[in-house]
């Protein structure tokens, strides 16, 4: 078994929600003027975002429990800590292919973004909460098929000796 480490950096989910929240809100606002300042997420609001920062991390490790080794603690904060990443340290095969980290971190981000957006939405955007809520389930999924991943093995070549004589 080989371990590999994958942090999801709070500070990127948070700027991802910014991002949509923003859009969303601002793309509504024809047909719903009050939509930018009920969707997007104010400095005000991100106090509610630490629990839900902290559910998706849990469902992650849901996710992930069968690799797990250890997992960083995501205390609720009384107030918005941008500073508190979420890492997992997994047991993978041997045959895992490391490449697939790279891909592996960026579904999980886009899972946590997504679980936060449901959760925000329900209360703010409730027409596109489920979307997100179901979004998210096939992105974590398809991070977890990539934990299943395995490279083919490589036969070893037997090397003859050059120069000897078989007789």
């Amino acid at each position: 078994m080989q371990e590999i480490t994958i942090t999801i950096e709070k500070n990127k989910v948070m700027h991802e929600i910014a991002k949509a929240t923003s859009y969303t809100g601002a793309k509504m606002m024809a047909d719903d003027p009050g939509a930018y300042d009920r969707i997007f997420v104010s400095d005000e609001e991100r106090e509610m975002l630490e629990r839900y920062w902290v559910e998706a991390c849990s469902l992650v490790t849901d996710g992930l429990k069968e690799w797990l080794e250890t997992v960083s603690a995501q205390p609720i904060h009384h107030g918005v800590d941008i500073q508190t990443n979420y890492t997992v340290t997994l047991k993978v095969a041997d045959l895992y292919p490391v490449s697939l980290n790279d891909s592996v971190k960026s579904d999980l981000t886009n899972f946590m973004v997504g679980v936060i957006l449901s959760k925000w939405y329900r209360l703010t955007n409730k027409s596109e909460s489920e979307a997100y809520a179901t979004e998210s389930g096939a992105i974590l999924v398809n991070a977890v098929n990539k934990l299943f991943t395995r490279k083919r093995p490589t036969r070893p070549t037997a090397s003859i000796g050059l120069g000897m004589s078989h007789d």
